[in-house]
């Protein structure tokens, strides 16, 4: 199974004998099985015809639009698990204070956790300043412990990251990497993360949904309307390993700085090829599915049988 990333500006999809078929100007550019998809991203001023809509929400097939540089906009998704007593369950847990706590605790650990393993990773190159941050690391990690609201745990949350980051600048060698920026991303490696993040966030409502949460109340971050605050929360959790892909990519220079063009109002975007290279080797590296739906079937047993949030751990 896979998600199908459809980026070719004033492409046209449709179905035909059972496929998924991407034209432009009326030349077919490739197709897939129906039976293969599992989820279809497309990009802004990119069209899907009645039909094709119609049959991909009869098999469960969610649909995506995004921005080029990966922002999600809004999805169209089908019929879904809409288990009340779970969406009761996710309402109480936000509004019990201590419930909340507990699980923007655990939010925060599993990504400070998976922070440490990249940390150790990356030892025997850097291994003075791993050294010293893996030990940084466990100190925020016994800070939020103690943290006794949601709005400390964000602030041991932001500073675990900008010591987490002091690493990361010492790891890139194919092209450098300073300062983390987004919205614009102000540079290549900024704008791959950001992507690599983006491109994982539809993945991740989608499990939630198909459990039936909803995706919009979070424990860590603020509820907002017309935001995924719960994936948001998920995403926390696979952001170091996402980190540790965009890095191997970088340094093996699969991805360089010819790859990008720069735009005053959007930063740094890849090419269209550098894009499809990308989507691709997202698809074969980003293996995460199987443990998201874990972790949403995980947390979905928190909320309705009460049992004790743990930190998850990616493997």
């Amino acid at each position: 199974m896979k998600t199908l990333y459809i980026y070719e500006m004033g492409a046209v999809l449709s179905k035909q004998a059972g496929k998924v078929v991407v034209q432009k100007d009326g030349i077919k550019l490739w197709d897939e099985p129906m039976e293969a998809v599992e989820a279809v991203v497309v990009a802004e001023h990119t069209q899907i015809t009645g039909q094709l809509m119609t049959r991909l929400m009869e098999k469960g097939i969610p649909v995506h639009y995004v921005k080029k540089s990966g922002a999600v906009l809004g999805s169209v998704l089908p019929n879904a698990d809409k288990n009340i007593f779970l969406r009761v369950a996710q309402y109480d847990a936000w509004r019990d204070p201590e419930k909340r706590l507990a699980i923007a605790r655990c939010v925060i650990k599993s990504k400070i956790r998976s922070q440490q393993a990249i940390a150790r990773k990356y030892q025997s190159r850097v291994y003075a300043i791993s050294k010293s941050i893996t030990i940084m690391l466990d100190k925020y990690l016994k800070k939020a412990d103690g943290a006794d609201s949601v709005n400390v745990l964000s602030g041991i949350e932001g500073a675990s990251t900008n010591c987490y980051y002091d690493l990361l600048r010492e790891c890139f060698s194919g092209m450098p990497f300073t300062v983390r920026s987004r919205r614009p991303p102000g540079d290549e490696v900024n704008a791959l993360l950001s992507l690599s993040y983006m491109t994982l966030l539809p993945q991740i409502k989608t499990a939630l949904t198909a459990k039936g949460f909803d995706a919009g109340i979070a424990y860590l971050h603020s509820i907002q309307p017309n935001r995924d605050s719960l994936a948001l929360d998920f995403l926390e959790t696979y952001r170091a390993r996402l980190d540790n892909m965009v890095i191997n990519w970088v340094n093996r220079l699969e991805f360089t700085a010819r790859d990008f063009e720069r735009s005053e109002k959007e930063g740094y975007l890849l090419h269209k090829d550098a894009f499809r290279r990308f989507t691709e080797k997202f698809r074969q590296s980003a293996a995460f599915r199987d443990d998201i739906e874990r972790y949403a079937a995980y947390f979905k047993g928190v909320l309705l049988n009460g049992e004790e949030m743990k930190p998850w751990i990616t493997p």
